[in-house]
């Protein structure tokens, strides 16, 4: 999938979230799978009924699609058409007057205000608003320019919202203005050329023009997350339509009526839900013949339409797909919005709560302009709910559906998708229901209508739908709206003058969209109460600073190493809080950090976190490689890791090497760290630094647009780990090549999409150029081809073979790569037969700048895809895994082979380890235990005084498992809130550690 289908910079509120334990099949979809960013939710669980669940599940409506043995059956779900709107939001105005006193306004006066400053009215999520003029042309037979100049008012979320002039043809609509942001009377001047072939009418001889407006699924005035006071979304006003074939026209609204212009409220595309067997899909891992809901359009279930073919995508019954020509509907500019909708659900009394879980293959795309036959319209999965207080399930027709806080992008596969829809049901609710399907996000001719193209995804089954109490307030937040990890603000390291190098508390969210990235200086939270509750007290967030000791006399903000900051609030439910810019982080420092807030229900006060498991916040930063440390995404590292010369007193040195992960996930982590703990003999903040990420966005993943080449400049190793998603390194190259033109350097790039985001302009450094994006159909269809060192090559000395693993459970489809330039092989891949020299990609590149002597090393794999080979021909001890004997011998190669060699398995052999999730937790958590070999397992709960409280397990286990603690003692009864010891002993090693039971 092309860096342009995964491209999003829309629908970014924060949602609660939360991930089910996918079924057999399927594999849980998250953040790390989507190139925008999920929320990280702070809740605990309680207790829960199910309302909608599989047969055996006793749950009173059935979310299969199918009779209790294969046969379809709706089981109460309905198809439904969601595509007609009603209404228009434009209407002739005072309201914000663009010149003059009269003006085309779109807004709706009855939205309420934000806030201070914020008057009342504004605009909505989901607008799709249009005003046309349409006119004959003098002569049919002849061409037409149209010129359209107007003054324009807009007042939207910046690259998000967008105000647009459209022109209508024969081949559909076409963008020949837009812009988003805050503009006051903004001049517009726009033509387009109609061909005699592009005019509409019965007579073939019209013109026509739209003013548009849209606006995506968050941040407007609507809930308050548009950051501005707006008063509507859209002026135009002192309108002038040229024709060179024709009488034009002009309009200034000043009679207060709309002239010769027209609001027209769009209808309906069509209902496509229907219920197919045996689906067929390109997802390699995974299949699914039970019946499943899809949204094809076959021409049949929708009568009219003619069906939809395909274009490159025929994996649908017959061929055909998603439709993505407006359907049935008589506007063009319809977008599909097609659904399922379950029956009407009773929840049980005190329930504001819902969990929506389903199983979903998806086949997703999202392009701003899109002429390439491959590129997909915008068709993405939806899913909404509606509900109602009123005790009548009927009163639910009348309700608003309420949609998704994102639009999430997958590759293709089946996913196990999990939402917590809480925050969306109205106060007291009663009845609820939810609808899930397809939408098309963007109208018909947002891109070239020469590209348009669909697949026969999504698909949706196995719905499970579970109401609970809230247990407090729920906090949200997206990972870029956290702190990152920073460089001395200064813009370079001075290891002489030690307090002037303050390293700033900054926020990784900033000027996102206009391709640079200025970070915010506060980080955000968004805490919505329990229906009916408030706030109480003031939100904090906690904080627990691991100080560089060398730095200590420098500290001038006077804060303690353990204390907290109070959230303020912004807007809404969106809410503030900052710690110092200067004198409190300096190189080397790692601070944990967690937020708490509470919601006082008719005296009901109860208590969130986030992240809701603060286990290791008061301990392991991850010097100890091994241990999991605490939640990376809120954890932040000042860099470098600057500490003191034991051979020279008064002289400080840093890491050599900085491991840059910027994938935004831990997926491939725990393989780094491993391999970098054996090949390296490291320890973290001595030998090498880490810098994260922490997030999927690929503009706030950029290290360029905070750190400097001097920063950069102090280490002589850079290892790059991108993930299987975009790599985001194309806005971090003008960086990179500054640090490898001071010469010396050494550089090891890794990721499925690396050699993709190597631009042109970077061949030269890494000798590399793409030959295909994805290997697998140009090496025999091999998904994990086996791999050769080349002989005699300079850098791998102790491995021989590797795979290049992109198989089950989650396909990895790397670039196929060829050497350009002064680039060289170093490792070919085997054919099925294991035969060489027979494709002419390589595995891994090396390139050496005779200019400046720095060295390259380009891996177009994910580095955790490095698996050991069982056929390999050993040259070294075979205990090391392939991946840790490669980054060793990359190690050596680029002279940092004098640190300790460590030869053990990866991962770690003879590991006990013991972890409780989630902690705090109300009312249960679960304890996974890892055990080294079979034996017997004791694990005991205790009180603070040291009394045994319950016996979780007292058996011999054969492997590492779990056991989950309800909160009740041996006696079955139910314990007090409060703090607790667990402890595990096996094989003579004894496991402690700390629970916390809230209520």
């Amino acid at each position: 999938m092309s860096r342009t289908s995964l491209f999003v910079c829309l629908f970014l509120l924060p949602a609660a979230i939360a991930l089910a334990t996918a079924p057999s099949g399927t594999r849980p979809v998250s953040v790390s799978e989507l190139p925008i960013d999920g929320a990280t939710l702070g809740v605990a669980a309680v207790d829960t009924t199910l309302l909608v669940g599989s047969w055996r599940s006793g749950a009173p409506v059935n979310g299969q699609f199918q009779s209790p043995g294969v046969a379809p059956a709706w089981n109460g779900w309905a198809a439904v058409d969601l595509s007609d709107p009603g209404g228009n939001h434009w209407v002739v105005s005072t309201r914000t007057a663009v010149n003059g006193v009269y003006s085309a306004w779109c807004g709706d006066p009855d939205i309420p205000s934000c806030g201070p400053g914020d008057p009342e009215g504004g605009y909505g999520n989901d607008w799709y608003d249009m005003v046309y003029w349409q006119a004959p042309v003098a002569d049919p037979a002849l061409p037409c320019t149209v010129r359209v100049q107007a003054l324009v008012n807009l007042d939207s979320e910046e690259a998000y919202d967008y105000g647009m002039i459209q022109v209508v043809t024969t081949d559909g609509l076409n963008n020949i203005w837009y812009d988003s942001g805050d503009r006051t009377a903004l001049p517009v001047d726009a033509t387009f050329v109609f061909e005699p072939s592009h005019y509409l009418g019965d007579d073939a001889d019209q013109v026509r023009v739209h003013f548009t407006f849209m606006s995506d699924g968050a941040a407007s005035d609507e809930d308050c997350l548009y950051a501005q006071a707006s008063a509507g979304a859209m002026n135009f006003d002192d309108v002038v339509i040229t024709l060179s074939n024709g009488t034009g026209y002009s309009h200034d609204f000043e009679d207060g009526t709309w002239g010769a212009f027209v609001p027209v409220p769009r209808d309906g595309t069509g209902s496509f839900g229907k219920i197919w067997t045996d689906l067929d899909d390109l997802d390699e891992c995974h299949e699914n013949s039970s019946p499943q809901v899809a949204f094809i359009d076959d021409g049949v279930v929708v009568p009219g339409t003619g069906g939809t073919r395909c274009l490159d995508w025929c994996y649908g019954p017959g061929g055909f797909v998603v439709n993505h020509t407006g359907g049935v509907s008589y506007e063009e500019e319809s977008r599909l919005h097609s659904v399922v909708v379950s029956p009407p659900l009773t929840l049980p009394p005190g329930s504001d709560d819902i969990l929506l879980a389903y199983d979903t293959y998806r086949h997703d795309g999202f392009a701003w302009v899109c002429g390439a036959p491959s590129c997909l319209p915008n068709l993405l999965p939806w899913e909404g709910i509606r509900s109602v207080a009123t005790g009548d399930p009927a009163d639910l027709e009348y309700a608003e559906w309420i949609g998704p806080d994102y639009v999430y992008l997958a590759e293709p596969g089946t996913y196990r998708v999990s939402r917590q829809l809480g925050h969306k049901l109205v106060p007291g609710a009663t009845h609820v229901q939810v609808a899930l399907g397809v939408r098309d996000y963007s109208p018909i001719g947002w891109h070239d209508n020469a590209g348009e193209n669909s697949s026969p995804a999504p698909y949706v089954d196995n719905v499970r739908i579970v109401a609970s109490p809230r247990p407090g307030p729920v906090m949200t937040t997206l990972p870029r709206q956290l702190a990152r990890d920073g460089f001395p603000s200064q813009g370079h390291v001075d290891l002489v003058n030690l307090g002037s190098n303050s390293v700033r508390f900054d926020m990784i969210d900033g000027d996102i969209g206009t391709g640079t990235l200025v970070p915010n200086d506060s980080l955000l939270v968004r805490i919505e109460p329990r229906d009916g509750a408030t706030v109480s007290g003031t939100p904090r967030l906690h904080y627990r600073l691991f100080r560089n000791e060398i730095f200590d006399p420098h500290r001038t903000a006077g804060m303690p190493d353990l204390g907290s900051a109070d959230l303020v609030i912004q807007a809404g439910a969106s809410w503030t809080v900052d710690l110092p810019d200067e004198g409190f982080l300096f190189p080397g420092d790692v601070l944990h950090y967690y937020f708490d807030a509470m919601d006082d229900l008719a005296g009901d006060i109860r208590t969130s976190f986030l992240p809701a498991d603060t286990t290791g916040f008061s301990g392991d930063t991850w010097h100890g490689m091994h241990s999991p440390g605490y939640d990376p995404a809120f954890t932040v590292r000042a860099l470098p890791s600057a500490y003191a010369d034991a051979g020279n007193p008064g002289t400080y040195r840093v890491p050599q090497v900085l491991l840059w992960h910027d994938s935004g996930t831990d997926d491939d982590w725990d393989e780094w760290r491993g391999a970098i703990h054996q090949a390296f003999g490291a320890i973290l903040g001595q030998h090498y630094d880490i810098y994260d990420a922490k997030t999927t966005h690929p503009d706030a993943r950029a290290l360029g647009s905070t750190v400097t080449t001097a920063h950069l400049g102090v280490y002589g190793q850079v290892f790059y780990a991108g993930g299987l998603e975009d790599t985001s390194l194309e806005a971090d190259l003008p960086l990179v090549e500054s640090w490898l033109q001071l010469g010396g350097k050494d550089l090891f790039l890794t990721g499925h999409r690396v050699a993709d985001d190597l631009e042109a302009t970077f061949t030269a450094w890494s000798g590399t150029s793409v030959a295909g994006t994805d290997l697998r159909l140009l090496v025999g269809g091999q998904m994990a081809p086996r791999t050769e060192t080349i002989a005699a090559n300079p850098v791998l000395a102790t491995v021989n073979n590797w795979l290049a693993f992109g198989e089950c459970p989650d396909m990895a489809p790397a670039s196929a790569v060829t050497t350009t330039g002064g680039g060289s092989s170093l490792v070919q891949y085997l054919d099925p037969l294991g035969n060489l020299d027979v494709y002419p990609y390589t595995a891994l590149v090396l390139n050496v700048d005779a200019a400046t002597g720095s060295r390259v090393i380009t891996l177009p794999w994910d580095f955790a895809h490095v698996h050991t080979d069982p056929l390999e021909n050993y040259k070294s001890d075979a205990t090391q895994a392939a991946r840790v004997r490669m980054l060793a011998d990359i190690l050596s190669y680029f002279g940092v082979a004098s640190m300790k060699w460590i030869a053990t398995d990866v991962p770690l052999a003879g590991t006990f380890a013991v972890s409780p999730r989630p902690n705090p937790f109300n009312p249960s958590t679960t304890i996974s235990y890892a055990v080294e070999r079979p034996g017997h397992l004791l694990l005991r709960i205790f009180d603070l005084r040291g009394a045994l409280v319950a016996t979780l397990v007292d058996v011999r286990v054969e492997q590492s498992g779990q056991a989950t603690w309800l909160g009740r003692d041996n006696s079955g009864a139910h314990v007090a809130s409060g703090v607790y010891f667990y402890e595990a002993r096996m094989h003579g090693d004894v496991r402690r550690g700390k629970l916390a039971l809230l209520k």
